[in-house]
């Protein structure tokens, strides 16, 4: 899991990747009611899977199937997850949190 950086405290943005699966989950999560949204984008092998979330629920990503994609990727890859506020649909990036994982 990635978090956005714009803490302490509660934090805007998360992005979720649940490797090991079959097919891997991923999801973005705006927790915070602050006129942001979410952005996620997931990388592996040359791939990507981007999703934005702008509803700000809770830390428990209220509504997740809006907000998610399950996709198949071959076991052992390393997925780079890149989670970033966003001041509308094409404002720019800022508060970027990194995390990698295993598919």
């Amino acid at each position: 899991m990635a978090y956005t950086t714009d803490g302490p405290g509660v934090i805007g943005g998360k992005g979720i990747f649940r490797g090991g699966q079959d097919p891997e989950n991923m999801e973005v999560c705006d927790t915070k009611a602050d006129g942001m949204r979410a952005w996620a984008q997931f990388t592996w092998d040359g791939s990507t899977v981007t999703l934005e979330d702008a509803d700000g629920a809770t830390d428990f990503c209220e509504n997740p199937t809006t907000h998610w994609k399950q996709v198949q990727i071959v076991e052992g890859r390393t997925v780079t997850v890149k989670v970033c506020r966003r001041d509308g649909a094409s404002g720019p990036l800022k508060d970027c949190g990194y995390v990698t994982g295993k598919s």
